[in-house]
This record gives structure tokens, C-alpha cells and sequence, in this order.
């Protein structure tokens, strides 16, 4: 699984914070997802701040995959 963030998102503080969101989203939902996928999550602009609109709308993403 890689993350890519454009810098337009913000400071190296901000786009790393972005990553670290995906990537503990991601780890939670490991046990759900079908292994023999790589995923490249692009974030090209932010859509949802709090935590949980996240994880539900990347969550409804990679069950597309299960």
C-alpha cells in the first residue's frame, strides 16, 4: 500500500498527518481486505476532516475489493 499526497494539500507537517490517517485506517481494516492486492491511495485534497468520515469513506472503498 503506498499514499501520495500532492503538496498543495498543505506543509510536510500537514501531508504526513494526512498519510499516517490512510495508513491506521488501512491497518484496521486489514483483516477485511482480499490479500494479493496493491493499493496506491492518492490524496489530492481533503474532504472530510474528522476521523470517522474518513475511515467510513475509505473503509466503503476497499470493501469494494472483498
Amino acid at each position: 500500500m503506498a499514499v501520495v499526497v500532492r503538496r498543495t494539500l498543505g506543509n510536510a507537517v500537514e501531508r504526513n498527518r494526512e498519510k499516517r490517517l490512510v495508513r491506521e485506517i488501512f491497518r484496521k481494516a486489514r483483516a477485511s481486505i482480499v490479500k494479493g492486492y496493491d493499493f496506491v491511495i492518492i490524496i489530492r485534497r481533503r474532504v472530510a476532516r474528522e476521523y470517522k468520515d474518513r475511515s467510513d469513506s475509505l473503509s466503503a472503498l476497499l470493501r469494494r475489493f472483498t
